[in-house]
């Protein structure tokens, strides 16, 4: 883990620099659970989210899994809960 902490901590540290794009567009990003094979997160919108603005769930797992890789130095699979594919 190159010394950075805990693979739950890289993935908060991570998230948190998202996080001020997200909340532009009227979404957030929640930590929901860091296992040891699947980094679980969820978009977070609402009434005010620009929901167009927004990359499609496949395009965002793969940014934070690249992010993660990185910091971490091995690959991450992350499964992105989006509600947008619920409203469909």
């Amino acid at each position: 883990m190159n010394g950075e902490g805990t693979l739950a901590e890289v993935v908060k540290d991570v998230i948190e620099g998202f996080r001020p794009g997200f909340q532009a567009d009227g979404a957030d990003l929640e930590v929901v659970d860091v296992g040891p094979e699947t980094v679980h997160i969820r978009l977070v919108t609402g009434p005010e989210t620009c929901e167009e603005c927004l990359l499609p769930r496949e395009s965002l797992e793969a940014l934070f899994a690249n992010a993660l890789a990185k910091r971490v130095g091995g690959s991450v699979r992350v499964r992105l809960e989006d509600p947008r594919e619920q409203a469909s």
